[in-house]
């Protein structure tokens, strides 16, 4: 992630100091650069030693640091405005390699993939994996491109044997979020297909003779 991306990600959790730093930064990301710690704390009005917490704070050494980041992102963002058929992708220019590209583009995903799992509540997101298990069924929202997100997610869980429902129209959305009712599922609340009645009691370490015999390997959980 870009660091001014993170300034604005972590701002609302901010103290109130660290926000007038953030705030200053966002705003005036270019003149930040040609300033020292002293003249940046005078303008924003907080003190030296705040500045460097703030660059700590968003894994920074210091403020030296944070203004070779910010250099370098506002290069980055001048390059694609300025030459878009030599920044096609971040840091992929035109002029590098097939595999260059390929592991430019590896690096980008795998950071992202770390980033956005740095940022996963995880007592929330156990709490929606609650919820998926204990409702009747599952209504996935998504349109315009998380339409095709939302059918894959559908798609996923009934292969474990969750009911979902998946609809591209609002009024369709909006009438079945309104059937939804949280209720415990039972067997009889899945797809009737030995696969899913499989995958069910996997789950819930439930098994029978004529499962194991239909199927000699283990289904993989995938949510």
């Amino acid at each position: 992630m870009s660091v001014l991306n993170e300034i604005t990600w972590l701002l609302p959790s901010l103290a109130e100091n660290q926000q007038k730093i953030a705030k200053y930064i966002l705003d005036n990301p270019e003149a930040v650069l040609g300033m020292s710690s002293s003249q940046f704390a005078e303008d924003a009005g907080v003190s030296q030693s705040a500045i460097v917490k703030f660059s700590q704070k968003i894994g920074m050494k210091g403020f030296p640091a944070l203004k070779i980041a910010i250099s370098e992102e506002l290069g980055r963002n001048n390059l694609f405005k300025s030459s878009p058929h030599k920044a096609l992708h971040n840091a992929i220019s035109s002029e590098d390699s097939l595999m260059v590209v390929a592991q430019k583009l590896a690096h980008e995903k795998n950071a992202a993939i770390v980033e956005t799992t740095k940022r996963i509540n995880f007592a929330i997101f156990q709490q929606v994996v609650d919820a998926i298990d204990n409702a009747q069924r599952v209504q996935i929202v998504g349109i315009w491109g998380s339409g095709l997100t939302a059918k894959d997610l559908s798609y996923k869980l009934q292969k474990i044997g969750i009911l979902s429902l998946v609809e591209a129209d609002l009024h369709v959305q909006i009438a079945t979020a309104q059937a939804l009712t949280a209720k415990r599922r039972t067997n009889r609340d899945f797809f009737q297909w030995p696969q899913e009645r499989y995958a069910y009691r996997r789950l819930h370490g439930k098994s029978t003779g004529s499962d194991s015999g239909r199927h000699n390997r283990q289904q993989k959980i995938i949510l």
